[in-house]
Formats: structure tokens, C-alpha cells, sequence
């Protein structure tokens, strides 16, 4: 198992380590009620994003009522993507139910999509604009606020940071000073995301182990940051439970059978205070975060063993372990959740597959038959 791990994760983790209508009265001076066609509800999916280096695109697979897949439709975003993993990013692509979008990244030319979801399920691309940087990797939403961390390029001297757009319609214009360095140059970033409030953005950084937190001014601009040392060493994925505990994976440099979550407060000054620190799952390489909306559980990727942790989270935010012996696809990455919280998704990007799983009342996971034949490189996951 070790050197499974060594030849596969090691890839994932070094290679670190997004009408109105008028009537005519002189005809009729009778007031009739108006009736409104009711939007027709999507139907239930789940999308990836190929990554493609010629031509990016969104993947959507219909989800049937027993939680498997069947493949619809590639998306085109007008953009390309950077052919590999992204160096393991997560929030690659995102949907944002209130304004009925997605949000995607394309890495390999610099800019982010937005599309909107239609009543059939399918997608149409709304704008492609530049990421306001070099190598996009997350995405995140909150209302009309859309931020993108760019990765940079140490290669190249060029340095990571964070850059905000306001949606306007079918506009998505950057917000005046809103583009702001990480902790470092090159840190080696893996996502963003906006708290619950929409107040603050946190951002994890793996070669730093800094969690960098970003207070939103009142015009909808990131303050400067304020890094703060991650509890245990290469803070990877993340979550918030509802309530705004942040719950954070920790791949732990990659060491074998020594992945870890811990929780945090994260208050509206952008300060953390622990809550949990470093609860071992005794795997290799925790990565990914995904928590329950509806029950008090959440969920890890460990990429080196091929499994997933189930962690509880209780009222105060404090976490267990419940147990890692959900099996997965071959290096599983981003993992998703329905909302209607029936099902979860993992992103298996060894094997290029999606492994499907029921949820159980108690959190468990019972598996269900998966789907295979993803393109390979695909990146970021979205359960409807």
C-alpha cells in the first residue's frame, strides 16, 4: 500500500504537495390575473470539468433516483484547460443556487467561466473574463461576489493571488482593488472559499501551513491578508458547516498514515480559533473536505489509501472519528454531496471515475454502482 501511495499520491500531492407585458385597456377594461409559467425545476446531476488543454468544458451526467449516472453532455467554456490535476485543487467548479450558475475555472488561459443552468439541465455559457491572474485553480461564490485564487507560476517569477468580480447580469467585471497577495509568493495554494456570512474568504496554503483569511470590505473588496498557522503541517481541503465551523484536511506532507482534520471558529475579523486539533484518520494523504448540510458528519478523501474518512462534528464543532472504511476509486480527490443529501460523489482521478455512495441516517456510506470513462485530468465535482 505504501508504494501504491508513493507512485500515485505523491503525483497528486507534489505536484503542489476554480418581460414585462402590456395589455390593451381600450380593447378589455376587465382586470384579468396574471399567470406566470413556473421555471421548470433542472433535474438532478453531477458535473465535472474535463480540464482539456484545447478545450475546457463542463461534464454533466444525469443522476438517477438511485444515485448512479448516465453521461448527457460536454459543456464548451470558451476557455482551455492545463491538462493535468491542477496540483490537486478543490472548488474547480462550483454552483451557486441563487443566482443559478455555475462558476469554472480555465487554468490554461487564464480566465474563469460562468454559465447558466437551464430548466432541462443543460448549460450555456454566460462569459468567459480573465482571472485577474496566472493558473486558476478555485473558485468560490457568495450572492454577486465571485473570487478566484490563481496559483501563480514559481517558474516563471509569477505570484499567486486572489481576484474578485461582481456578476452584473450577463456581466462579470472585476471589483476595483480587490486582487491581494497571499502569505507568500508562491504558497502553493489549494482552495477558496467564502464563509457562510459572505464576510470573510479563507484560503489554504500547503507549502506555508497557513490558513490565509481575507475580511470583504463594504464595496465587495478583499482586505489584506492575514495568514495564521495551520494546527497541523499541508492544510489541504475544506468546509463550513452551516453554522461557520471550518473543518480542514491535513495531508500532512503526504507521510504515510498520518492524515488529520481539524475544526476552527473563524470569526468576522478573520481570525481562527481552534476547536479541534489535528484529529488523526490514520490514512495517507487527506485532501478533500465535504460536510453534511443536514446531518452532523463530514466527510474526507484520503488519496493515498483510496477511502473515505467519516468524521462527526458536534454542536460546538468539535470533531470524532467515526471511522475510514468506505473504499473509493483510485486516487480519490474532490468529493460532492446532493442536495438533497441522499448521496455522495467522489472524483477518482487515478482510475478517471466518479464512485457513488448512499448516505445513511447515521452518516454512513453504502456503495452504489459508479460510472468510468471520465477524460483524463478531469478536476472539480458539483452534486444537484
Amino acid at each position: 500500500m505504501r508504494l501504491h501511495f508513493s507512485t500515485k499520491f505523491a503525483t497528486v500531492l507534489l505536484a503542489v504537495v476554480l418581460a414585462a407585458g402590456c395589455g390593451n385597456s381600450s380593447q378589455d377594461t376587465t382586470t384579468q390575473p396574471t399567470q406566470s409559467a413556473q421555471p421548470a425545476t433542472p433535474p438532478a446531476a453531477v458535473y465535472t470539468l474535463t480540464n482539456d488543454a484545447a478545450t475546457n468544458a463542463v461534464r454533466e451526467y444525469r443522476r438517477n433516483t438511485n444515485g448512479t449516472l448516465s453521461f448527457v453532455a460536454d459543456y464548451p467554456t470558451g476557455g482551455s484547460g492545463s491538462g493535468d490535476g491542477l496540483s490537486g485543487s478543490s472548488n474547480a467548479l462550483v454552483f451557486d443556487p441563487g443566482s443559478n450558475r455555475f462558476y469554472a475555472v480555465n487554468a490554461g488561459s487564464n480566465s474563469i467561466t460562468v454559465m447558466s443552468l437551464a430548466g432541462d439541465g443543460s448549460l450555456s455559457t454566460v462569459t468567459t473574463v480573465n482571472s485577474g491572474g496566472t493558473r486558476p485553480i478555485s473558485v468560490t461564490a457568495f450572492a454577486d461576489l465571485i473570487y478566484v485564487l490563481n496559483a501563480g507560476d514559481p517558474a516563471q517569477n509569477i505570484p499567486a493571488n486572489l481576484s474578485g468580480f461582481r456578476l452584473a447580469g450577463s456581466q462579470l467585471p472585476p471589483i476595483e482593488g480587490s486582487q491581494e497577495a497571499l502569505s507568500a509568493a508562491n504558497p502553493n495554494p489549494a482552495q477558496i472559499e467564502f464563509a457562510p456570512a459572505g464576510t470573510v474568504l479563507a484560503v489554504t496554503e500547503r507549502a506555508t501551513n497557513k490558513i490565509s483569511t481575507f475580511r470583504i470590505d463594504s464595496n465587495g473588496a478583499a482586505e489584506a491578508v492575514q495568514a495564521q498557522d495551520s494546527n497541523g503541517p499541508t492544510p489541504f481541503g475544506f468546509d463550513f458547516t452551516p453554522g461557520g465551523v471550518l473543518v480542514v484536511s491535513e495531508a500532512q506532507s503526504g507521510e504515510a498514515a498520518a492524515g488529520s482534520v481539524s475544526s476552527y471558529t473563524l470569526n468576522a475579523d478573520g481570525q481562527l480559533t481552534t476547536i479541534s486539533n489535528s484529529v488523526a484518520n490514520n490514512q495517507t494523504g487527506a485532501c478533500w473536505v465535504q460536510v453534511n448540510r443536514f446531518a452532523p458528519y463530514a466527510y474526507v478523501t484520503n488519496t493515498g489509501d483510496d477511502n473515505i474518512s467519516l468524521y462527526e462534528v458536534d454542536a460546538a464543532g468539535a470533531l470524532s472519528l467515526v471511522g475510514s472504511d468506505t473504499a473509493t476509486g483510485d486516487a480519490p480527490v474532490d468529493l460532492a454531496i446532493s442536495n438533497d443529501a441522499l448521496f455522495l460523489y467522489t472524483l477518482n482521478t487515478g482510475d478517471d471515475s466518479i464512485s457513488v455512495f448512499s448516505i445513511g441516517g447515521d452518516g454512513a456510506l453504502s456503495p452504489v454502482t459508479g460510472i468510468n470513462g471520465l477524460p483524463a485530468n478531469s478536476v472539480g465535482l458539483v452534486a444537484r
